[in-house]
């Protein structure tokens, strides 16, 4: 995996955007800077994490460096942003199985916490997660609890889920009954949730999106721990536009949910498709100037038993659909809509960076190309109307992956940069953190900032956050 190209640190004093774009697959490389934090695992293998900035629609990027361990040790995908909230990043590191690593480590997935700090940023090992294994998009973080939410496939259509809960306060995982009622006038419970991204409600409520289905929403107070059964309320999603009820597996391609203030914000893609006759250069001999006698009995039989359909779909322009509603209300209140036709560009040197890009270049107008397809939508919480998409194009033979900065209420491109797309195609490869804001690449005084020390990282405690892994489990009946 090549290192990004990232830029030198910048200088002191800099101050750059609250919210940043991390890429969710952390690089192996050992760079650092003020960011930089060292922690442990159980066999003493060290961990070095560092945050590599950049103001949006620039993608940042976390950097893992395990000392005694190259980059070809690991696989494709060594680590990863499990989830993030205000100063706090969980990651999770899968070890390869090297001869250099501890057999305790070999195999094994570990989960950190970063904790973001402008003078001492910290990294700590969290204790084995319950349940053992999840998804990456199925945690979440509140002020001083980690939550894991699933539900299981049988029995379909049961309202009880187990709520597992890692306090940073006892340093302890738990598991609580949490239960979805069913109101007479909200329909049936969802048969199956899954959990496509977690986001926080409230100061200590989350939210478990099923981008298709809608919101399982869960408020955990502390002072609230002997109560038997946590309500869950269940928020559905508008109903996808029809063009997109065949994309049942990429939901987080073309769907995003964020919450700012207690307004929770909804937003959805669709590429429009038309039938073109597929491009002459797909034909059998269309590249040939030449045919010889030997060739023609072999390409009489391709082109027999060829039965593909000569039309093809190409991208038709997009339209993006955004809705708002408050946490307590009842309805979902159309925002904006904007189309691919609509959007105006007034800066020619968007033109100039990517022309493929762009249709026309006239009278000081330029217009999106219609056949580029745009997917994973991006709310971004500090800025209100601003949707991030990605594209991705052909340049000098090598596919590019853009992100555009569209203010969906003034229709308008207000900016774009080359971003990383290491995740399968139509998947958004980054999610908005908070992180940025508490943090610096300034150099500090000490070479690393570190909180935690070899024998003593399991007295370590984050003093005001808990991860709460919520693990929706559907319970079994009798």
């Amino acid at each position: 995996m090549p290192d990004p190209e990232l830029k030198p640190t910048p200088p002191p004093g800099r101050r750059g955007a609250d919210w940043i774009l991390l890429d969710k697959v952390a690089y192996i490389a050992d760079r650092r800077n003020g960011t930089t934090a060292e922690g442990f695992t159980h066999a003493g293998q060290a961990v070095q994490v560092t945050l590599w900035l950049a103001d949006p629609p620039g993608s940042s990027h976390l950097l893992v460096h395990c000392p005694g361990l190259n980059k070809a040790d690991f696989s494709v995908v060594p680590a990863t942003i499990v989830c993030s909230d205000k100063d706090v990043a969980i990651l999770q590191i899968h070890f390869p199985s090297c001869p250099s690593i501890n057999p305790v480590d070999r195999e094994q997935c570990r989960y950190f916490v970063y904790t973001a700090d402008h003078d001492h940023p910290s990294l700590d090992l969290l204790p084995v997660p319950i349940p053992l294994c999840y998804g990456n998009d199925e945690l979440g973080l509140l002020p001083t609890s980690s939550i894991v939410l699933r539900q299981h496939s049988f029995p379909l259509g049961t309202g009880d889920y187990n709520l597992h809960v890692f306090s940073s306060k006892t340093w302890a995982w738990s598991t609580r009954l949490a239960r979805l009622a069913l109101k007479p006038n909200n329909g049936a419970l969802p048969l199956c949730h899954t959990t496509h991204e977690v986001i926080v409600l409230d100061g200590s409520t989350l939210g478990f999106v099923d981008l298709w289905d809608g919101i399982l929403c869960c408020r955990v107070d502390d002072d609230d721990d002997e109560s038997p059964v946590l309500p869950l309320r269940l928020i559905r999603l508008p109903p996808p536009m029809q063009i997109n009820t065949s994309m049942f597996d990429r939901a987080s391609g073309i769907r995003d949910v964020v919450c700012v203030d207690g307004v929770i914000k909804f937003v959805e893609i669709a590429n429009r498709k038309r039938l073109v006759l597929s491009e002459p250069g797909h034909d059998l001999v269309s590249h040939k100037s030449v045919l010889h006698d030997w060739e023609l009995d072999e390409l009489a039989s391709s082109v027999a038993d060829d039965t593909k359909d000569p039309y093809v779909y190409a991208c038709d322009g997009w339209v993006a659909v955004t809705w708002n509603r408050q946490t307590g209300s009842d309805q979902w209140l159309r925002d904006c809509q904007v189309d691919a036709d609509d959007v105006t560009v007034s800066s020619p040197k968007h033109f100039d960076l990517l022309p493929q890009l762009f249709s026309s270049h006239s009278a000081g107008k330029l217009k999106l190309n219609k056949n580029v397809p745009m997917f994973a939508p991006t709310f971004v919480p500090q800025d209100r109307g601003v949707a991030y998409l990605m594209c991705c194009l052909e340049i000098m033979d090598k596919t590019a992956c853009v992100v555009l900065a569209i203010d969906t209420r003034e229709k308008t491109l207000q900016a774009l940069s080359f971003s990383t797309q290491r995740d399968s195609d139509l998947f958004r490869a980054y999610r908005p953190y908070a992180l940025s804001k508490h943090m610096s690449m300034a150099p500090r005084n000490s070479r690393v900032g570190c909180s935690v020390r070899k024998r003593d990282y399991a007295k370590t405690v984050l003093t005001d956050t808990t991860i709460l892994v919520h693990g929706l489990d559907a319970r079994l009946t009798d």
